[in-house]
């Protein structure tokens, strides 16, 4: 899980050819033929077979919006969610498992 982890967060520091900063997504008008959405969500599900003790456990959600820009402040924003998982007992105990699947998706998201 951890080198999953580590090629995700490198992923997130790739600048995407054609998706602009929210600052630059032109006049908001959705009409216009070069608008797009502010935000686009990313999201990494890792699933494990799991012990036992996770039966019926549900982690869901999403961790909200981060706005932080590619470089040095996406990396701190990066590290406070490792810190976050280093410090709840069953995230971490996850973290050092081995995922039966792991998918990564990228949509608008408004």
């Amino acid at each position: 899980m951890e080198a999953a982890g580590a090629a995700f967060e490198e992923f997130l520091q790739v600048p995407v050819e054609g998706i602009e900063e929210p600052e630059d997504d032109g006049d908001g008008d959705r009409q216009d033929p070069h608008w797009q959405s502010r935000y686009w969500k990313v999201e990494f599900r890792a699933c494990f077979a799991g012990d036992p003790a996770w039966a019926g456990l549900h982690i869901g959600g999403d961790s909200g919006f981060d706005h932080a820009a590619i470089g040095v402040p996406r990396a701190e924003a990066l590290a406070a969610t490792r810190r976050l998982i280093d410090q709840d007992p069953l995230l971490s105990a996850m973290w050092r498992d081995t995922p039966i699947d792991i998918e990564v998706t990228s949509d608008q998201a408004g």
